[in-house]
């Protein structure tokens, strides 16, 4: 066990064993929120007609919803399908060029606390 001691002391003061140390202060809901939404619509293939959704007014056979719209819309921003993407959502583009700046922010204020995001809730301690 003594011969140990030096490598685990080493451990201690690597990033891995911060990183598992403080897991729970840098768990980020939104991230993990934003990041699967945007791995599902990217992996989904809106092309066809037929497919599964939660929708509401899908189920009931109403072929309309700006929901669904701009949840195609992304899908197809994400496979680069620009011209499909603004026909079945107009906002479609922006809100996936949004949601991907947003990402990035929250990565930047849980991780390396730095972004827009501190000085928009920096609290005043004076």
């Amino acid at each position: 066990m003594n011969k140990l001691l030096p490598y685990i002391q080493k451990f201690k003061y690597t990033f891995l064993f911060h990183f598992i140390q403080n897991w729970k202060s840098k768990f980020n809901f939104e991230l993990v929120f934003w990041s699967a939404a945007l791995l599902y619509l990217g992996f989904s293939n809106f092309g066809n007609e037929i497919h599964f959704s939660f929708c509401p007014l899908h189920n009931l056979g109403i072929s309309f919803c700006p929901g669904c719209g701009i949840g195609r819309a992304i899908s197809f921003t994400l496979h680069g399908e620009f011209i499909r993407a603004f026909h079945a959502h107009w906002f479609g583009p922006v809100a996936t060029v949004i949601i991907i700046f947003r990402i990035l922010e929250l990565i930047k204020y849980t991780y390396f606390r730095t972004g827009i995001v501190p000085l928009i809730f920096r609290r005043n301690n004076g």
